[in-house]
């Protein structure tokens, strides 16, 4: 499956502005912060070291067209590494989002071959413990690019490992992923889909 990405946005409480994530070495999450892949590279978003299929930068064909960059993720299907259409970060989005007051994660996505996607967050955290979006946004495979919101809440997760609490855990949150899985799921559906985002 492929799909493609464009501005991951954190959105705050009090409906805090888009700040642009530019060159940062602190890799705290903060309250607006945005990845646009406008820099022409991946901005640090991974399946790991073994994938045949990383995700990469597309330098245009974004939601505002021509030189909008965006990112582009594969799942080949199947078993093993680059199968799930899962990507992560364990960089800028690590941190303290309760501190932060952010409610939500935003971005925008087209499927641009294979089905529908069933599109979520997940986050990992130093408590051990794993959450992933109780709902997915579902993506329909129409060429479009779709905003996608969502919410990350107590009540909008579920607890897929550990037993920490919701609070504990999303204030130590040491990786954060983008997946498809209809399912509250730490990895995502083995389809052969491309995902793009902005």
């Amino acid at each position: 499956m492929l799909g493609d990405f464009s501005r991951f946005h954190l959105a705050g409480a009090i409906g805090a502005g888009a700040l642009l994530l530019a060159t940062t070495n602190s890799w705290a999450v903060t309250a607006g912060q945005v990845d646009d892949f406008e820099n022409g590279t991946t901005m640090r978003w991974s399946e790991g070291g073994a994938t045949p299929n990383p995700p990469i930068n597309v330098a245009t064909g974004g939601p505002a067209g021509a030189n909008d960059n965006f990112l582009r993720n594969v799942a080949s299907g199947g078993f093993g590494a680059g199968s799930k259409m899962t990507m992560f970060n364990i960089a800028q989005w690590n941190g303290d989002y309760i501190a932060e007051g952010i409610t939500e994660i935003r971005f925008k996505a087209r499927v641009s071959k294979g089905g529908r996607l069933n599109v979520g967050v997940a986050f990992g955290a130093s408590t051990g413990a794993q959450f992933s979006s109780t709902t997915a946004v579902v993506v329909a495979n129409d060429g479009a690019w779709h905003d996608v919101v969502l919410p990350i809440g107590e009540a909008d997760l579920t607890r897929v490992q550990g037993a920490a609490s919701h609070a504990a855990s999303m204030a130590a949150v040491t990786e954060m992923r983008i997946i498809s899985s209809a399912a509250p799921a730490w990895r995502g559906d083995a389809d052969y889909e491309t995902l793009d985002d902005n």
